[in-house]
């Protein structure tokens, strides 16, 4: 039997559960019996500071109130008080069926429940926050403060020893020594009579498992999401992790051999090497504000490496994730065994805060790890880092920066002068227009990768809301092919929320999603390889030790340098993942040519295709003609429509149950102007004196401020009736862009169509029986024919004129699978 108390914004209560299975258990055996029991609480979601169970009763402790209740679990009948006068209770443990303990002040008392007075155990302590007692009457009790120890006591209260460092854990921890206790707020006895202690104050949060002599037996600790987490690059075995919230770092020590071994028990192969608070200077007790800022942010990872110049440095990369970006990069070096701080380089001087003054970029120039004025610069305004090279060559967003000088005591300096840009003056980035707020580059010998994924603010573009996700190849100063498209539905083989570049090996181009948290395999000649995160089966598992949890935000891909395995350092909002990635194995490459559905040449143009594709299915908006995807089956192919290098809009077209559906998004930096919208043009021939074209359009809004869609019909220049065109429109989000989404009747266009025999299945309501009964068959409906000709055009209109864009040319044939 087991209790929790359980908060949310309204009610508080306490909840009987069954350990083994984590089930409620009901309070009592009358009909209806709850298993949980209304508490009255103060509003602070802390209310409540200690709990335990003595005599089929759950006592818990109210310290604000200075008050302990409790809850009889054979009926969930509440005391609200039981008389206890003990000033700030909390602590609770179980001394015996008939005796509580509580910490109080600097004493533990041990409370008689049935005559309902308390004794006075243990006196003059320090700050007693909780209390065991084992098998053999001895008592154990964390005592906080300065003391930060545990103590041990004879049964009638008297002191036999103290379990750990007095003092507790510093700043620093290095070495690192597991009986080093910082806030051991809650403790217990195991079965095996063994103590165990939990570790609030972070980093690490732990679990400690200590024997009743007090010999340190094992650690489990955390927590990782949201963190900073990488290897040395030279000895991948030493792993460092950050857990938000401080500047602390925690240094590991990995045995793979030993956790392959036993998966299951993670914590024989990890152990803590070391906890170094980046932000002290050389000093280690005066703060770099700077340093500590920029240690103290998640979402990214932080690589060691020893350098061309032969010292040892530890770099925090800037990499843009989610919402937390940093404010630049940071570097340490290694100085009388531990990190000191050496370089920040701001990721936007001048740009990162409201006073300009306070932006800035920074070489240590005396070797203290603190911040001079006369040490700092504001060139060469570097953006976001994605990655340091070991001769500390810095490799951002649109260009390389080496290092202009290094100061004595290894500190780098950048500069204008020292940059060289990716893309050569004149040659199209192929970014797209738009907000891209989730864009980051990696180089890899000469070659320069880019993934770019359009949001709407800085919580980035999540798959329900995204249209572009693009991986572009840099080369020689030129783009040299695009891939991957937008999954409005999360898959698991291409970009839905593309986040970044984790690395490149081997030829193989990692890229990671946000939502699936998945992995997507490239060549580096664009080829697709598809998710990497698959078991033996080639199934990606829901649960597993290959599987990302919940968010995955940034990787890291590189090579062993001693197994030369390819291993993966992931990052996710659930935890941090270690992985070891296989393959492709042997490959042969074909002779002739391949056609991608993920990717293009630059100069080839996708042909047009209309597939026969039926409503993708339940959406929680539900399916209509609303300017929006998520109804459709993302298996549909588009076209992507360039404008001077960039993709400034993309269309996709489907045939169902004769209609023909489009939709379209497009990229414009300006608001919608009446006039904007997308043209298509069909022909039975590449004549266009006898066509068809159809002009997608908004004009105005409605009382709720949403578009409403218009449709233009015009066959060989006359104006057709066209109401029974259904369109919608949806802004994408303010000054950039917008999607329309129109379905046109084939009756409309007979000239392109026949009628042909489509499946159907359908939900009918049986008039007999009343119940909804499932109905297949074969239906004629009318269906587009072949040959087929087409082209499609964005307009955007500029100073009240009208550009226009088209996809090709010349009318380009339509294929119709």
């Amino acid at each position: 039997m087991a209790c929790i108390i359980n908060t949310d914004a309204t009610k508080s209560s306490l909840v009987r559960i069954d350990p083994d299975t984590g089930k409620d258990v009901p309070m009592g055996t009358a009909k209806g019996a709850s298993a949980r029991a209304a508490l009255e609480l103060p509003a602070d979601g802390n209310a409540v500071d200690g709990l335990a169970i003595v005599g089929g009763k759950a006592y818990f402790s109210v310290p604000a109130e200075n008050r302990i209740g409790a809850v009889d679990l054979s009926s969930g009948a509440v005391e609200n008080d039981i008389g206890c006068k003990s000033p700030a209770p909390q602590g609770l443990s179980r001394l015996n069926g008939a005796t509580l303990l509580i910490c109080s002040g600097k004493q533990v008392i041990g409370w008689e429940i049935a005559k309902k007075t308390g004794r006075v155990i243990i006196d003059n302590l320090e700050a007693p926050k909780a209390v065991c007692a084992d098998a053999k009457g001895f008592l154990y009790v964390s005592d906080l403060g300065s003391s930060q120890q545990i103590r041990k006591f004879s049964s009638d209260g008297k002191l036999i020893t103290s379990f750990g460092i007095a003092g507790g854990r510093g700043a620093n921890s290095i070495p690192y020594n597991p009986l080093s206790f910082v806030n051991i707020t809650s403790m217990t006895v195991g079965i095996d009579g063994n103590i165990w202690l939990a570790e609030m104050t972070s980093p690490p949060k732990r679990f400690i498992k200590i024997t009743p002599e007090g010999k340190w037996l094992e650690d489990f600790y955390g927590p990782v999401a949201y963190n900073t987490f990488g290897p040395d690059l030279d000895d991948v075995s030493r792993v460092f992790y950050n857990c938000g919230g401080n500047a602390k770092f925690i240094e590991t020590k990995l045995d793979y051999d030993l956790y392959r071994k036993n998966p299951l028990a993670p914590a024989a192969a990890w152990k803590i090497v070391s906890i170094q608070d980046l932000g002290l200077g050389a000093d280690g007790a005066t703060r770099n504000p700077t340093m500590t800022d920029l240690a103290d942010n998640g979402y990214g990872h932080v690589i060691a490496f020893k350098a061309a110049n032969g010292n040892k440095y530890l770099f925090r990369m800037s990499k843009g994730n989610r919402a937390s970006n940093p404010l630049g990069a940071g570097l340490w070096i290694w100085k009388s065994d531990r990190w000191i701080p050496s370089a920040f380089i701001s990721r936007n001087s001048g740009k990162n805060s409201k006073t300009p003054q306070n932006d800035f970029s920074w070489a240590d120039q005396n070797g203290d790890g603190l911040i001079q004025d006369e040490e700092k610069y504001i060139d060469p305004d570097t953006e976001e880092t994605a990655w340091i090279d070991r001769d500390l060559t810095l490799h951002g967003l649109t260009g390389k920066w080496a290092s202009a000088n290094t100061s004595g005591c290894g500190a780098p300096k950048y500069q204008k002068s020292s940059f060289t840009p990716y893309v050569k003056e004149g040659e199209s980035n192929y970014w797209g227009k738009g907000g891209s707020y989730n864009f980051v580059s990696y180089e890899k010998d000469g070659s320069v990768y880019y993934i770019c994924n359009i949001g709407p603010h800085r919580h980035m573009s999540f798959w329900d809301r995204a249209t572009e996700n693009r991986l572009v190849k840099i080369k020689d100063g030129k783009a040299q092919w695009i891939a991957g498209s937008h999954s409005t539905i999360p898959g698991l083989c291409d970009f839905t929320t593309v986040s970044g570049i984790a690395g490149i090996v081997d030829g193989i181009v990692l890229a990671h999603n946000i939502e699936p948290a998945n992995y997507v395999g490239y060549t580096e000649d664009g080829f697709v390889l598809g998710d990497v995160l698959l078991d033996e089966n080639g199934v990606h598992p829901k649960v597993g030790g290959n599987v990302i949890n919940i968010e995955n935000f940034t990787g890291l891909f590189i090579r062993d340098p001693k197994t030369e395995k390819k291993i993966l350092f992931a990052v996710s909002s659930g935890d941090d993942r270690i992985i070891e990635i296989s393959g492709p194995g042997k490959t042969t490459r074909l002779n002739g040519n391949i056609k991608l559905g993920t990717a293009s040449q630059f100069g080839e143009k996708q042909p047009i295709t209309i597939p026969y594709s039926n409503w993708y299915g339940n959406v929680t908006r539900g399916i209509g003609i609303d300017g929006e995807y998520t109804e459709w089956n993302p298996n549909v192919p588009g076209v992507s429509i360039i404008e001077k290098g960039e993709v400034i809009g993309d269309v996709s077209m489907r045939r169902d149950a004769g209609i023909l559906n489009v939709f379209a998004t497009v990229s414009d930096s300006m608001p919608f102007e009446e006039g904007d919208g997308v043209e298509i043009t069909l022909s039975k021939t590449n004549d266009l004196s006898k066509a068809v074209t159809l002009l997608l359009s908004s004009t105005a809004k409605d009382s709720k401020g949403k578009r409403i869609g218009t449709a233009k019909l015009s066959r060989n220049g006359a104006p057709v009736e066209s109401r029974q065109i259904k369109v919608g429109v949806s802004e994408r989000w303010i000054n950039l862009g917008y999607r329309i989404e129109a379905a046109i009747t084939l009756e409309l266009l007979p000239e392109f169509t026949v009628q042909a025999e489509q499946k159907f299945r359908s939900e009918i309501k049986n008039e007999k029986t009343g119940k909804e009964e499932i109905k297949t068959g074969v239906e004629k409906v009318a269906d587009l024919a072949s040959p087929l000709y087409g082209n499609v055009r964005i307009i955007r209109m500029k100073d009240g004129k009208a550009t226009s864009t088209p996809y090709a040319p010349q009318p380009s044939p339509i294929t119709l699978p």
